[in-house]
C-alpha cells in the first residue's frame, strides 16, 4: 500500500534530523521518518526500495551519515576497512536512497498516485555534506584527541559531487541541493578541542541543530524553485580561514 507524505527524512532520529522533523510537523507537514534506530537498514538496497516504494513524498532530506564524533575517548580509526565503511554508508547508500526515491517519484508516477496534484508539483532532494568535504581537517586541532578519518572527508566531498550529478541528470524530475554543514555543539567534546575550534575564526564556529531548519525549509519549497545543484555553506565562517 502506497502512503503519501509531504517530506521524507532519513537519519530522522539524529540531532539534525530530529530538529528538522519537529519543525516540519509543527508547521502541519506530514513527515515520514527513516532511521536505523527505527528499524530501517538503508544499506540494504532491497529494503531501501521497498520503503521508498511504499512511502512517497515530493521532498527527500538525507540526514543519515557515518561520522567519527570527537569525544573524550576518541582515538581515530584510520584503517582501510573503516575507510571502506565510510564510502559504503555515506556515498553508496546515499546514492541508493536517492535513486530509489527518484525511480518512484518522477512527475508521471507522482501524478498517477496523486491525480489532484499540480502538474508543476515541486520535488527536491536535500543532501548534507560537511566542511571537511570542502577543506581538510587541521591536524594541530586534533593533536591529542585522535584524527579525523580520511574516509569521512572523502565521502563528504563525494556527496557534493553526487548532488551535482543528480541535479544535472534528473533536473526534469527533481531539484537536488547540498548543505555544507559546519561543526555543531556537543557536550562530549574535549575542552581543548573546543578551545582550538573556537580560536580558528572570530565568528561563531559551533552551531546548533535548529540553525539548519530554516535553510532546509526553504530548499523543500517552491520558494527555492530556481535552486538546483547549489552547494550552500552553513558553517559560521569556519571555511573562511
Amino acid at each position: 500500500m502506497i502512503t503519501d507524505y509531504d517530506v521524507i527524512v532519513t537519519g530522522a532520529t539524529g540531532r539534525v534530523g530530529q530538529s528538522i522533523c519537529r519543525s516540519f510537523v509543527s508547521s502541519g507537514r506530514k513527515v515520514f521518518k527513516i532511521a536505523k534506530s527505527l528499524g530501517h537498514d538503508l544499506t540494504d538496497e532491497v529494503v531501501t526500495r521497498e520503503i521508498l516504494h511504499d512511502h512517497r513524498a515530493p521532498y527527500l532530506i538525507n540526514c543519515f551519515a557515518l561520522n567519527d564524533q570527537i569525544d573524550k575517548d576518541h582515538k581515530g580509526d584510520l584503517t582501510v576497512a573503516k575507510f571502506r565503511q565510510y564510502m559504503e554508508v555515506n556515498v553508496t547508500t546515499l546514492y541508493s536512497v536517492c535513486k530509489a526515491w527518484l525511480d518512484y517519484n518522477p512527475k508521471g508516477t507522482w501524478l498517477e498516485h496523486n491525480p489532484k496534484a499540480n502538474q508543476d508539483q515541486d520535488r527536491a532532494i536535500v543532501n548534507f555534506s560537511s566542511v571537511y568535504g570542502v577543506v581538510a581537517p587541521d591536524p594541530d586541532m586534533y593533536a591529542g584527541v585522535g584524527a579525523k578519518h580520511p574516509g569521512y572527508c572523502v565521502s563528504k566531498a563525494a556527496v557534493i559531487g553526487l548532488t551535482k550529478y543528480l541535479a544535472s541528470y534528473y533536473e526534469s524530475w527533481a531539484r537536488s541541493n547540498c548543505i555544507v554543514l559546519g561543526p555543531l555543539n556537543s557536550l562530549h567534546m574535549p575542552e581543548k578541542f573546543v578551545d582550538r575550534m573556537n580560536a580558528r575564526h572570530p565568528t561563531q564556529i559551533f552551531g546548533e541543530a535548529k540553525d539548519v531548519v530554516g535553510l532546509v525549509d526553504l530548499l523543500c519549497s517552491n520558494r527555492s524553485s530556481y535552486m538546483n545543484g547549489s552547494v550552500i555553506t552553513l558553517d559560521g565562517g569556519y571555511t573562511l580561514t
